[in-house]
């Protein structure tokens, strides 16, 4: 950042890239950096920052728009670290400060991404010894109003403040409070994260399996404790925090801690996100290869595979790890009772189990078409295109006069739909 003769950036007072509704607040935010009477400076900023922020609810979020906030936040920003580095600052002006941040940020009634980023100055504050005392008072009191409002609205809110606090102490160098602080929150997904890497990065294996485990225990009992957070990101921690148990046991060659994780993510299926289907079933692959390489043949066979197949038959969904692992084991039979059992599924299945059953699978292939219900209202020539698609499958394992008389049968139960005899025409 380039400073002039006062030591401070000109480049803020600029006013580049402020669209026209907000050419009032940034005027006001650049005589804010112009004064040295902080407190007032500071209330000035924080009244049309709000005026702002409640601004955005009738432009509506675009690209333009959010980039303005950010750079007016940021001079909200470099006003806290400006009154900071003020030797000469009055102690009384910077505390007002911290008071208007605190009020701004517990007088809303609803979770404000701009309050949250002006908030975050409180951290120029505790990274100076003289303002110190000040950026601690106002974060205990945030603590505070945050523990007496159990409100499920602001869970986001307690652990971005988690987060601060943590900054807060660490910008400080309080380093046995930062260490207190984590295991006093370990319910929180970023806390966690922080208590564990540490134990890992002295080599303490042992610990950082115990606070993983204690994690996911208080997270259980209040899964959106830590919502807002991705603390691990699901790209690079597919199963999340299970994700880090199994790289702990790889670390320690624990085979049976290994066997038993590999299990219960085939077991447990996991929840999907679409974007990272792809990704997702890969990795669901790997823990079935890789539960089957540790087991060992034999174990494998007579008591690890048994095992997950009898955890997997009380179990209702889609569970595509469970999925790979039938295909993989030729289980037609179970097989056929999961696809019996979860709707979709006999799509992906189907050519392996009608091997074995192959009327039986047939039946499931073709169920949506029973009675007389299938094509009638709007329906889309995909739908009709499955259903030949469908037929074309069966004809491996039926045959194709059974098929051909199945495709007539459908045609006569729906004489006016066009496109059903099209789509079937070269099947009958």
């Amino acid at each position: 950042m380039e400073v002039d003769g006062d030591g401070w950036d000109d480049d803020y007072a600029a006013g580049e890239d402020i669209i026209p509704a907000f050419d009032g607040v940034n005027d006001v935010l650049d005589n804010a950096l112009a004064t040295r009477d902080y407190a007032a400076a500071m209330r000035n900023a924080v009244a049309v920052m709000l005026i702002a922020d409640k601004a955005l609810e009738y432009l509506g979020s675009s690209e333009s728009a959010d980039d303005c906030i950010e750079r007016l936040e940021r001079k909200v920003l470099v006003l806290m670290e400006k009154a900071a580095r003020d030797a000469d600052a009055k102690p009384s002006d910077l505390s007002s400060m911290a008071d208007a941040l605190t009020e701004a940020t517990s007088s809303r009634t609803q979770q404000s991404e701009v309050v949250d980023n002006m908030i975050a100055g409180l951290l120029s504050f505790s990274a100076h010894l003289h303002t110190r005392s000040i950026a601690d008072a106002a974060l205990s009191r945030l603590e505070r109003d945050a523990d007496a409002n159990h409100s499920a609205d602001l869970r986001e809110w307690r652990s971005y403040l988690h987060a601060l606090r943590h900054d807060d102490l660490a910008l400080a160098g309080e380093c046995n409070r930062v260490q207190r602080y984590e295991l006093a929150h370990l319910e929180d997904g970023t806390m966690a994260k922080f208590a564990v890497t540490r134990a890992m990065l002295v080599g303490d294996y042992g610990r950082a399996r115990e606070l993983v485990e204690r994690h996911m225990r208080l997270a259980a009992k209040d899964p959106a404790a830590g919502w807002g957070f991705e603390a691990l990101p699901v790209s690079t921690f597919p199963y999340g925090w299970t994700t880090v148990l199994i790289a702990i046991a790889q670390h320690s060659g624990d085979r049976d801690e290994l066997e038993r994780l590999y299990t219960e993510i085939i077991v447990h299926g996991e929840v999907r996100i679409p974007w990272l289907e792809d990704d997702a079933l890969q990795n669901d692959k790997q823990c079935v290869d890789r539960l089957r390489a540790l087991s060992g043949g034999r174990r494998w066979r007579d008591r690890v595979l048994p095992g997950i197949v009898a955890a997997c038959r009380w179990r209702a969904g889609e569970n595509r790890a469970y999925e790979y692992l039938l295909l993989s084991e030729h289980m037609a039979g179970q097989a056929l009772e999961y696809c019996a059992k979860v709707p979709g599924t006999i799509d992906r299945l189907y050519g392996m189990i009608a091997t074995a059953h192959p009327r039986e699978a047939t039946e499931l292939l073709l169920k949506p078409y029973e009675g007389d219900r299938a094509f009638v209202g709007a329906v889309p020539r995909a739908e009709y295109r499955n259903a030949a698609d469908r037929l074309r499958r069966a004809r491996s394992f039926m045959g194709s006069a059974w098929v051909a008389e199945y495709a007539r049968s459908l045609v006569a139960r729906y004489p006016r739909r066009t496109n059903l005899r099209v789509a079937l025409k070269g099947l009958i």
